[in-house]
């Protein structure tokens, strides 16, 4: 399916794979050289009924929304710029019940069950062409969950306020006084962009450095239009052949607020929440966001307070911040649920 971008380029969009499928040379080959590429959204990933749910809940007040706050940033958060809702899935849903408002706990668990069981499927479809192996050792090499039964996901939502606008992207961007979120790419697996109400999403071409705009899904000519890229934890399964995909958020031209919503296929020890301990101080380099200036950690301040600052400031989620430098890698990540275990 061929669509055309808002700055006027035609782009390819192939289907999202099944397990059943063959035939997806030319995505294989995007994810290796870019990271990422457009995908036909299934009718079933047609989210209306969730979309309309998010709307109604991040329009109550922040009181009511604030019931619903978890630690380590699940549930729903807010920093300056924008909040969010952020749940796990398959396996850890049940664990989530409590910071699911209950207007959207239908939606909720209807879509995750769907985007669940297809985002493995892809998975399975593109695991022997794209990273060599059988889907059980890409589990061990991507430290993702073994089994059908044991898997989970990471469902997001995004509300971006866009209190700026008509701004002109950078080049790249430092800040969120550049852009709503820096330059980066994830820690797992796979993502799927699958909504996007106004423009902001952008992918970078690493053959050309271009920005290329993601796909508007209010769009006439574009409702079933998402993005897959890849995390660090596929580029690792790969041993390097496959990139990880950098993208940002910028601010829009027009003003307005975005809602956005996309499924990331996290690592273990993505979703494992680390020791609230005191940093031993210093600048803290930040991986997966290439190209930015380390950020630096004050003597003593504890590791959830400077992982909001990080969020604060560049507008990256805590759950997107992948393990950094020895003040964090001396703090041990704590120990599995015994139903996460092979």
């Amino acid at each position: 399916m061929d669509f055309t971008t808002s700055d006027g380029t035609l782009h390819r969009a192939h289907p999202l794979p099944r397990a059943s499928d063959r035939d997806h040379a030319a995505m294989v080959g995007e994810l290796r050289t870019r990271g990422w590429c457009f995908v036909e959204l299934d009718e079933v990933l047609r989210c209306d009924d969730l979309v309309r749910g998010l709307g109604d809940f991040f329009a109550q007040d922040d009181a009511t929304k604030r019931r619903y706050a978890a630690p380590f940033s699940y549930g729903y958060s807010r920093v300056d710029h924008k909040e969010g809702l952020r749940l796990l899935t398959g396996s850890r849903l049940a664990r989530m019940s409590a910071w699911v408002p209950p207007e959207l706990a239908q939606p909720v668990t209807a879509f995750a069950r769907v985007i669940d069981t297809r985002m493995l499927a892809a998975t399975i479809a593109l695991c022997k062409d794209l990273f060599g192996c059988t889907t059980q050792e890409l589990a061990e090499r991507a430290d993702l969950p073994a089994g059908y039964t044991q898997h989970f996901g990471m469902l997001d939502a995004a509300h971006y306020f866009n209190a700026r606008a008509g701004v002109e992207a950078p080049a790249m961007g430092a800040d969120v006084g550049d852009v709503n979120c820096v330059p980066h790419y994830d820690p797992g697996l796979f993502s799927l962009s699958f909504f996007s109400s106004t423009e902001g999403l952008q992918l970078q071409d690493p053959t050309t450095g271009a920005w290329i705009d993601g796909p508007v899904n209010t769009r006439p000519g574009e409702p079933s239009i998402g993005v897959l890229w890849t995390g660090a934890a596929a580029a690792r399964a790969s041993h390097g052949a496959v990139r990880a995909g950098v993208h940002r958020v910028v601010y829009p031209q027009a003003p307005g607020k975005r809602l956005t919503l996309w499924y990331e296929m996290p690592t273990i020890a993505q979703v494992a929440q680390p020791l609230n301990a005191a940093m031993t101080g210093g600048e803290v380099v930040i991986p997966n966001l290439p190209g930015a200036a380390p950020m630096r950690a004050a003597e003593g301040e504890k590791v959830f307070d400077f992982l909001l600052r990080v969020e604060r400031t560049r507008g990256l989620p805590m759950s997107k911040i992948m393990r950094l430098d020895d003040s964090f890698k001396k703090h041990e990540w704590p120990a599995l649920p015994k139903d996460d275990e092979p």
